[in-house]
């Protein structure tokens, strides 16, 4: 009814006119949506142009602020989805460090820290839950002792049993019950004041080690 999308999309022009970010050779200017794909999308779809304004110079970086904004001011992003954010900012060097990620983001250095150890959860442990997006940055603290002990085998093990049930148990449960598998003082067999340790290589158990109060 009003012939476009009454809020401009932002968008920056592509330089490199080269056959990967050019395939068909055109030599038109090339755009990249920044803010506004979801209403792009909607003006393509009912066959009218969209109104954008275009920036004429933007960092990477940049544009991934503009991103963030964009999605914050539409709707909360869980932890687990903002830790992945983080995580491919950082691999793709947009930001030096975590500190500087959040100066920019004007958040605290703890939180994307906890963040990207959500972000970071082998698969095992993710699947334990009903979806990844149930997860709260606290429960980032808990991860932290739970899978660097030296019991992270048995922690895995007992993630994919909780996977496999039919019906999820729920956050608190699934986080209580890995803790209680992460403990370092694992009985072996009837023999008292016996400890075990696994040896992992890339998550997979490997070999074990069992020793007495004296260290044998």
């Amino acid at each position: 009814a009003r012939g476009g999308n009454t809020v401009p999309i932002l968008v920056r022009p592509i330089t490199e006119l080269d056959t990967a970010r050019n395939p068909s050779g055109l030599e038109e200017p090339l755009f990249e949506v920044i803010a506004g794909h979801r209403r792009h999308q909607a003006c393509r779809a009912i066959g009218i142009n969209v109104k954008a304004i275009v920036v004429p110079t933007m960092t990477d970086s940049e544009v991934a602020l503009s991103m963030f904004d964009e999605n914050s001011s539409r709707a909360d992003i869980t932890p687990f989805e903002s830790g992945r954010m983080y995580s491919t900012w950082i691999e793709r060097k947009l930001f030096p460090s975590q500190r500087k990620l959040a100066k920019a983001l004007n958040k605290n250095p703890s939180d994307i820290s906890r963040a990207l150890v959500l972000a970071k959860l082998p698969k095992l442990v993710l699947d334990a839950f009903e979806s990844p997006l149930v997860l709260q940055l606290k429960d980032a603290d808990d991860f932290r002792a739970i899978l660097d002990g030296t019991s992270r085998g048995a922690v895995l093990r007992l993630a994919a049993d909780l996977a496999s049930l039919p019906k999820k148990k729920s956050r608190a449960e699934v986080i209580r019950l890995l803790k209680e598998a992460s403990s370092d003082k694992v009985t072996v067999g009837s023999t008292n004041g016996l400890r075990k340790t696994e040896l992992l290589v890339e998550d997979q158990c490997v070999g074990s080690i069992t020793w007495n109060e004296k260290g044998r």
